[in-house]
């Protein structure tokens, strides 16, 4: 009789760290960080400001360098890798504030993104203009094709920004406080949106909106002066005593 043999696939991780470290002068800003997210998960980090998110998704998207320590994506090796070359690989970073061409139209903007891709195989101006109305469609914008996106509400111009993200072919995209300065029909419409673009797309997001992060979350990371503190489900997070003492409390 022939033994089966059951195979246990490893987990796929799009991103890790090891052992990441930033110092700003004398100050320690983060410190020994290892961190995962699996393909296709929605990671929320969490935690108080100047606990280290932001120092943390910047060294991720490589806009700021770590003192020590690696970045991973896809087990390849990507830390000394400049922002443009970290987009070609994969990793769309949508800003806190804003980052659009306020003088140009929502469809320029997408052709923009589109264009700063090299994750995209299309050739010709008719097809990368069909591309750019998808994305915008994929936001229900694609009644605002014309306008420019500075005449546009700051909730549709954070939407404008997530597609410009989604027009990069990204495969991590990072939001940092996505929902900030939403109303709430806003942010109801955000989670929607999230919801479909997960089916295609692993998302890191910085969110101070628990609410948001219970309705959206995975995995939940909680940031503590420039460590992780803890990490689980929202319901395992929200239940932490050290996580209510130091954040939620």
């Amino acid at each position: 009789m022939v033994e089966m043999v059951t195979m246990i696939m490893p987990e796929t991780y799009i991103l890790n760290t090891e052992n990441i470290c930033k110092s700003f002068g004398g100050l320690n800003a983060l410190d020994n960080i290892n961190f995962k997210i699996k393909q296709g998960e929605i990671r929320a980090l969490i935690g108080s400001n100047g606990s280290g998110k932001t120092t943390f998704i910047n060294i991720l998207a490589g806009h700021i360098k770590p003192s020590s320590g690696k970045v991973f994506l896809k087990n390849s090796d990507i830390t000394n890798l400049p922002p443009h070359k970290r987009v070609h690989q994969g990793i769309a970073y949508t800003f806190q504030i804003t980052n659009i061409y306020q003088e140009l139209s929502c469809l320029e903007n997408i052709i923009i993104a589109i264009n700063g891709s090299k994750r995209h195989n299309n050739k010709g101006d008719n097809k990368i203009i069909n591309l750019a109305k998808y994305y915008l469609n994929k936001i229900n914008l694609d009644h605002m094709f014309d306008i420019k996106s500075g005449q546009m509400s700051y909730a549709n111009q954070r939407l404008l920004e997530i597609s410009m993200g989604l027009a990069l072919n990204p495969q991590l995209l990072i939001l940092d406080e996505p929902t900030q300065g939403l109303e709430p029909d806003e942010i109801t419409a955000f989670c929607k949106l999230i919801g479909e673009i997960r089916k295609t797309t692993t998302i890191l997001m910085i969110e101070h909106n628990m609410d948001v992060v219970m309705q959206l979350a995975d995995q939940v990371t909680v940031f503590n002066f420039g460590k992780i503190l803890a990490e689980g489900t929202p319901d395992q997070i929200c239940s932490n005593q050290d996580v209510q003492s130091a954040y939620l409390g």
